[in-house]
C-alpha cells in the first residue's frame, strides 16, 4: 500500500474550506434555531469539540 506524503499546503487549504463551510453551517443552524438556544448551544459544542480533534490531528501529521 502505497502512503502519499502529507502535504501541509493542502492540509491548511482543505482545513480553510471546511472552516468557512463550518461558519456556513453554523450561520444556517443559528438562523434556524434562533427560537431554540438548547440545540444552538449543542451544535457550539460539536463544532469546539470537532475542532479540537481536527487541531491534535494537525500537530501529530506536523511531527511525524
Amino acid at each position: 500500500m502505497n502512503l502519499v506524503p502529507f502535504n501541509s499546503t493542502a492540509c491548511f487549504s482543505l482545513g480553510g474550506k471546511a472552516l468557512s463551510f463550518f461558519l456556513m453551517m453554523l450561520k444556517l443552524t443559528e438562523e434556524v434555531t434562533t427560537s431554540f438556544a438548547p440545540s444552538r448551544l449543542l451544535v457550539h459544542v460539536s463544532w469546539a469539540s470537532n475542532l479540537q480533534y481536527n487541531v491534535i490531528l494537525m500537530k501529530y501529521w506536523t511531527s511525524l
